[in-house]
């Protein structure tokens, strides 16, 4: 039989955990709040090209909230607009390592390393991202272009037809001046 004191320490301890859980909740609630209005003013810089102080911002969010992968993604746009390629395949990797379905992340990722002459490793980025999504037409066009600045213009011929089949008009003017073979296909 439960006494009145043991009822109370029960329900006091039931209260105690429901104020716990509603105070967790309250503070994750807060820090994802703060978290998305510190992305968004990061972002806008991005959008005005202020990539260096983006890139510090970016930077702060990271150090705070380690796992977001979009802040790694973003700082590595930065850094690639500012053709600082190394730093912004860093950070394509970090946003990768978080998120291995991160198909934006390989094709930029490829996109710097074709800026550095890593071709190999850049087309192995764009299998990744084809890998994610098999649907994904900008990679499959960009893919087609390094295939032909690669001097394999069979494989790029096939890569831009089936991004123009997934819906990248310019493919077409693509083929038509280099693969008219491919279009009779």
């Amino acid at each position: 039989m439960l006494t009145r004191s043991k009822t109370y320490r029960m329900k006091a301890s039931r209260l105690l955990l429901v104020l716990f859980l509603f105070m967790s909740f309250s503070s994750l609630s807060q820090n994802q709040e703060q978290l998305d209005e510190q992305m968004d003013m990061a972002y806008a810089k991005f959008l005005r090209s202020e990539f260096k102080s983006a890139i510090e911002d970016f930077t702060k969010i990271i150090k705070d909230h380690p796992e977001t992968e979009e802040a790694f993604f973003l700082r590595g746009l930065c850094h690639s607009n500012l053709r600082d390629e190394i730093n912004a395949i860093s950070d394509f990797s970090q946003a990768i390592r978080i998120k291995p379905s991160y198909k934006e992340a390989y094709v930029e990722r490829a996109y710097s390393k074709t800026n550095l002459d890593l071709l190999e490793e850049a087309l192995k980025d764009y299998d990744a991202a084809i890998e994610v999504d098999p649907e994904y037409a900008e990679a499959y066009f960009n893919r087609g272009t390094l295939y032909f600045e690669m001097d394999l213009d069979d494989k790029a011929c096939i890569d831009w037809k089936k991004s123009l089949e997934l819906g990248i008009k310019v493919a077409e003017k693509v083929l038509d001046q280099y693969c008219s073979q491919c279009l009779e296909e």
